[in-house]
């Protein structure tokens, strides 16, 4: 029923002719509101009617509910409703007692309508429907042809609460050849909670559906965001383009999970569409998963369509589905960055995906790229982190990601001719990290490779590394086979594992093997007198360069890369407590940041870092028995590992003996000088896999690189004049190197120290080292 018109005319002024202007405001014409008071299927007061009634004008008429005594009401048409052809504003929000859920229910479940009608058919253009709850209709929204469409703050395909789906509906929400509709918006109130089971919850489709925003909105997930719906397709674009799913504002994101296939494209029109800052796969906190079955993201055939953005406001979370993303029938240039693809949203868990980014038949894509902000972090996945399956797969760059921790390779590609880049060289610095290799890259001619640099925690499980930490690049030109040769310096990195990658016009290799990244260890000592550890930065007669004060004369002094951050700092072990007190400062005055207990009264400490994870954790010795325990965090409890290595009178030291990047034990035995060293960290027994003699009865032994390889080599310290003796080879022989460093009674350390300014000058004992086996 038309209750009212409401009529503005704009004033009109005339000014004086010689101005020869005439300035007016347009006349602007409101519809009426036609209020809806009953439930009943036709008549006055029934929704019908007023659909009806609203088709009868052009203007923007708005319809409001008033039935009953408000509250949740429910209406069943007997037969489809009137196709929406004059703008309209359906405003389910005006029924009493609405506050945040709708309250207005359309059922499409009369035995002679449903599962074959249509909920609402648009096609005016320029309607809203709000705060609806539409279910068991075939097709709960259509719009067809007319664009500029609201659809927000409905329950579609759903019951009354939103919790649970209602109905086998093939479509949710779905426009056809129709442009520049919003689906949700960036409030609360504005969010859609959408399933549909057969086809797809939302769907944009034909050349002419452009222009269309999907924001805010619930899609495969209920009410609460967690409880997983079992849809179709989460959201389908049909062979159209320059669609937004999501964005960078406030409130933009989607949740798009409890589907088979969270997103799709399809069809090669399906261009330029962008799905930024959305959820998919995990639930509204993108802190768990809410899995999608197939594939979170599918693009098969389109073209320059956009995953996510170097703005992390734009960050997509794709994760908990068999496929990641999946570009497939020719997709090409797509544009994948800034992504967590198989992470939680914070980055701190998984939530894997079977493969991160796959790729069949897809060209010229763009995964991360140079600017900040535009790697994509592709870790915990079950598979490979990106897969190129075929062999057309071509042009594919892969720049500045983080790939780490997946179940197979970081990048894997079937094709056999690629780029590679064989690692030579890989040494560290406080300041910067230098590189060396070769590179063999595709096509074999003059060209400029992009060699990028990555560190990481350990290697991949077949020594093929992935891509933790980006590092840097080098640009290396090739000469006419594609060969080139290359050196130079990147960022610093705490991390002990070194990659690369070549990026060349075919596209970006796999990672190549595993390198170490070693430094020099240095020696220093323990002054018991003055509780002072004296360091030096060379290994070689001279006085120390840097120096700091901790803990007490009679505890036993140890040094490691507590925090991860490359640089060895000292602690002690309190020998008559078991405890151990660790610092991260470089400089007096140091401040103590770990203090806990492991082992009990005269045991010895050892340092090592167990798990490769670029940090160092402890262990004791204990010489009555040979028991080795080691601890691999920093706090008071229980050993994690339990060895028996040696025997009674034995000493305890650790090293990296085989380069791994993961530290073992070993032992001195005083009475024969004899080192016994193991490449195993297990709860068990073990043999040393390595057995040599240096010293003599009375040195004290101690470990370190000493020349940069990755590995450890040994040394003795002559308590009873200051001569130390080093040596690389884990073989009985002479020593490599051997210097004065200390005075009687100091105790021996080794490794990679801060460089800064020197202590003050002291007396270097007056004499002259000898060769020493």
């Amino acid at each position: 029923m038309r209750l009212r018109r409401a009529i503005k005319i704009g004033l009109v002024f005339v000014f004086p002719l010689s101005l020869s202007l005439l300035f007016f405001s347009p006349m602007q014409v409101y519809g009426s509101t036609i209020s809806v008071t009953n439930t009943n299927d036709s008549g006055a007061g029934s929704l019908r009617q007023a659909i009806l009634t609203a088709n009868s004008t052009p203007e923007l008429d708005t319809i409001t509910f008033n039935i009953g005594a408000g509250g949740l009401k429910t209406i069943k048409p007997l037969t489809q409703f009137p196709e929406i052809t004059a703008p309209v504003i359906i405003d389910g929000t005006t029924q009493p007692g609405y506050t945040n859920s709708p309250l207005i229910e359309l059922d499409g479940s009369i035995p002679t309508a449903a599962g074959t009608t249509t909920g609402f058919s648009i096609t005016a253009g320029n309607s809203t429907l709000r705060g609806l709850i539409i279910n068991r209709f075939s097709q709960p929204v259509m719009i067809y042809a007319g664009g500029n469409n609201h659809i927000e703050g409905c329950f579609i395909g759903m019951n009354a609460t939103g919790t649970a789906p209602v109905g086998t509906p093939d479509y949710g929400i779905r426009i056809e050849d129709s442009s520049n509709n919003v689906i949700g918006g960036l409030t609360s109130a504005q969010r859609n909670v959408i399933k549909a089971l057969t086809i797809a919850s939302f769907a944009a489709e034909g050349m002419s559906a452009a222009g269309n925003v999907v924001q805010g909105n619930y899609i495969g997930v209920a009410v609460d965001g967690s409880t997983r719906l079992n849809s179709g397709i989460g959201l389908l674009i049909g062979g159209a383009a320059n669609n937004v799913v999501g964005g960078t504002e406030v409130g933009a994101r989607n949740v798009i999970s409890g589907s088979q296939t969270g997103i799709a494209i399809w069809g090669t029109t399906g261009s330029n569409n962008r799905i930024q800052g959305n959820y998919i796969g995990t639930d509204a906190t993108g802190m768990a998963a809410v899995i999608n079955v197939d594939i979170g993201i599918e693009i098969d055939a389109g073209a320059d369509n956009v995953i996510g953005s170097a703005d992390p406001a734009g960050r997509n979370v794709i994760s908990g589905s068999g496929w990641g993303i999946y570009l497939h029938t020719t997709a090409k240039r797509t544009v994948i960055q800034g992504n967590y693809i198989g992470t939680n949203a914070a980055g701190t868990a998984y939530i894997p995906n079977g493969f991160g980014i796959s790729m069949n038949r897809s060209q010229d894509n763009l995964i991360g790229g140079t600017t900040s902000g535009a790697g994509n972090l592709i870790a915990g996945n079950n598979n490979h982190g990106i897969y190129i399956e075929t062999s057309d797969s071509t042009g594919i760059r892969i720049l500045m990601n983080s790939i780490f921790n997946n179940g197979l390779l970081g990048i894997e590609r079937v094709d056999v001719a690629e780029n590679v880049v064989i690692l030579t060289s890989v040494s560290g610095t406080t300041t910067a990290t230098h590189v060396e290799g070769i590179v063999n890259a595709k096509p074999a001619q003059v060209q400029t490779v992009r060699i990028e640099f990555f560190s990481n925690v350990a290697c991949d499980y077949i020594g093929y590394g992935e891509g933790e930490q980006y590092i840097g690049f080098l640009d290396v030109v090739t000469d006419s086979l594609g060969i080139a040769n290359f050196a130079g310096d990147v960022q610093p990195t705490m991390k002990k594992i070194v990659t690369a990658t070549a990026t060349s016009s075919i596209g970006t290799s796999r990672f190549s093997q595993c390198h170490p990244k070693t430094h020099t260890d240095t020696i220093g000592i323990f002054r018991q007198s003055d509780a002072t550890f004296y360091l030096r930065n060379e290994n070689s007669t001279g006085f120390a360069d840097s120096s700091l004060t901790f803990g007490a004369a009679t505890d036993f002094p140890i040094t490691g890369d507590w925090n991860g951050d490359g640089i060895d700092t000292p602690g002690v072990y309190r020998k008559s407590t078991g405890e151990f007190f660790l610092t991260d400062s470089t400089s007096t005055p140091a401040v103590l940041h770990y203090s806990f207990v492991l082992g009990i009264p005269n045991d010895q400490p050892i340092v090592g870092d167990w798990d490769a994870d670029g940090k160092d954790g402890v262990g004791v010795f204990r010489p009555s028995n040979g028991l080795i325990y080691l601890k691999s965090d920093l706090t008071t409890g229980f050993a994690q590992y339990t060895m028996v290595l040696g025997i009674p009178g034995d000493v305890g030291i650790a090293g990296d003996w085989n380069g791994d990047g993961k530290d073992s034990p070993g032992v001195y035995r005083p009475s024969n000088q004899q080192f016994y060293l193991t490449n195993s960290v297990c709860n068990c027994p073990v043999f040393g896999d390595a057995q040599l003699g240096l010293g003599i009865a009375g040195d004290t032994p101690f470990a370190g690189d000493w020349d940069n390889d990755g590995k450890s080599g040994v040394g003795v310290y002559r308590q009873s004049n200051g001569l130390t003796y080093i040596k690389n080879a884990l073989t009985t022989g002479f020593a490599d190197a051997s210097f004065v460093f200390g005075s009687a009674s100091d105790y021996p350390l080794a490794g990679y120290w801060v460089r800064i300014a020197p202590p003050p000058p002291e007396t270097a004992p007056p004499f002259v080292p000898q060769r020493q086996r």
